[in-house]
């Protein structure tokens, strides 16, 4: 009996330990996982499961402290905060790219207005040039408006921000009223690969001229012309005298001088002697005075006169050339003139191998085609006819003009070769050697 008790004693010791058994082995799987692992589980490798099945296979065991290893993750950023990727993110910003950087040349005051100034003075003013870009600026040329005015550069290369002084200067002599002067500058910016720089003012000059040039431009050859020309003395305290007029070119116009104030006003009287002939023609007048600042003033004198039609252009020039039997076509306008009203009846050339067309455009407005014009002198002087029904001006005569003429060479146009130097025995001097091969010409 004894031993059916202690049987039974052991059997219910043993039954108990087996159900706290497995109650704390149900109770453990429960326990949900540390969200830590998961979390960091998670940015090291989203698309691979592997991290996923250590943490479910050790769920069954105590918690473990996570390891340094799940940390890993943050390395991401870190790598791309490197020096090295730091340094390859930061050159774009720091270094444009080569495309990029271009020069760009600029000048604050490009124009200077000297406003008025003795005519016996030279003009000098400093312009300033400045590389507001970020490559080198290189200054190519400068390119005065014309030889009364010179412009030095200190330096031809800009490095960005740098500024380079351009010493203008501008001679007044010999010139009156409005003066403006261009200074081009050349350079590599794309944007501005010329800059203009102006030098303006008023020259006066110790006697004046006015007008300074006459045109008489666009007048009918029947309608006499004539203008006054002023000759002033401009400074209170200058007394000249004219002492005498010539004139170049002006066969169709009379001149007169006349003392208006003593030592102070002159006048010339210049008028056309009657009908003008057609078409354009220059001349010019010649003042000499007993000053020294202007002892002789030229004065333009332009004209273009109208006829009975307007024929552009009045006189056929023709470019010369060398090449026999070569030919040139042309052609010219006839429109109203002095007549507003007319036919163009026939053209006739001056020799059979220039072929002629009319063709009218509207009433009173043609064009004669011109082809087959020598291009040597045959024609020089020679003169195309127009014939109207103008009763006054039946025929309308142009004038053929050949320039840069160069005369046909006759025979061979390749000079013979000169004949080849004859080898000659050279006799060198006493006790020098005979060289071998010299050749004597």
């Amino acid at each position: 009996m004894f031993r059916r008790g202690k049987m039974l004693f052991a059997g219910s010791f043993l039954l108990v330990a087996t159900m706290v058994l497995i109650s704390v082995g149900c109770s453990k799987p429960s326990t949900p996982a540390p969200p830590a692992v998961e979390k960091q589980a998670a940015p090291e490798k989203p698309a691979s499961p592997a991290p996923e099945q250590p943490a479910q296979a050790k769920g069954a065991q105590p918690p473990v402290t996570p390891s340094p290893a799940p940390a890993a993750p943050p390395a991401t950023p870190e790598k791309s905060a490197s020096p090295q990727n730091a340094s390859a993110q930061a050159t774009p910003a720091s270094q444009p790219a080569s495309g990029g950087a271009k020069p760009k040349i600029v000048c604050d005051e490009p124009t200077f207005n000297f406003g008025e100034r003795d005519a016996d003075t030279d003009v000098e003013h400093t312009f300033i040039l400045r590389n507001a870009g970020d490559a080198t600026l290189e200054i190519t040329e400068v390119k005065p408006g014309c030889g009364c005015t010179t412009a030095n550069l200190e330096t031809r290369t800009l490095a960005p921000g740098q500024q380079v002084k351009l010493a203008a200067k501008l001679s007044l002599k010999g010139r009156q009223g409005l003066q403006t002067k261009p200074i081009m500058v050349m350079s590599n910016d794309p944007e501005t690969p010329s800059l203009q720089l102006t030098l303006t003012g008023t020259a006066i000059p110790a006697i004046e001229v006015d007008p300074p040039m006459v045109n008489f431009i666009n007048v009918m050859d029947d309608n006499p012309r004539e203008q006054t020309i002023r000759v002033v003395a401009k400074k209170e305290d200058l007394n000249f005298k004219v002492l005498e007029v010539t004139a170049q070119e002006l066969d169709e116009f009379t001149y007169e001088l006349k003392e208006v104030t003593p030592g102070k006003e002159y006048a010339i009287e210049l008028k056309s002697k009657g009908a003008l002939p057609e078409g354009s023609k220059n001349g010019r007048l010649i003042i000499r005075t007993d000053n020294q600042q202007r002892p002789a003033i030229l004065v333009n004198v332009s004209t273009y006169v109208i006829g009975a039609l307007k024929v552009m252009p009045n006189i056929i020039n023709v470019r010369g050339s060398d090449v026999p039997g070569e030919t040139e076509a042309m052609q010219i306008s006839v429109m109203p003139g002095r007549i507003p009203a007319f036919e163009l009846l026939e053209a006739v050339p001056p020799v059979e191998q220039i072929k002629t067309e009319i063709r009218k455009l509207s009433d009173n407005n043609y064009v004669v085609k011109l082809e087959g014009i020598p291009k040597d002198n045959s024609i020089e002087g020679k003169e195309l006819v127009l014939k109207t029904n103008i009763p006054d001006k039946p025929e309308v005569k142009v004038p053929f003009h050949i320039f840069n003429f160069k005369p046909t060479i006759k025979g061979p146009t390749t000079p013979p070769a000169p004949p080849k130097p004859v080898a000659q025995p050279v006799t060198p001097p006493s006790g020098v050697p005979s060289p071998a091969g010299v050749v004597q010409q």
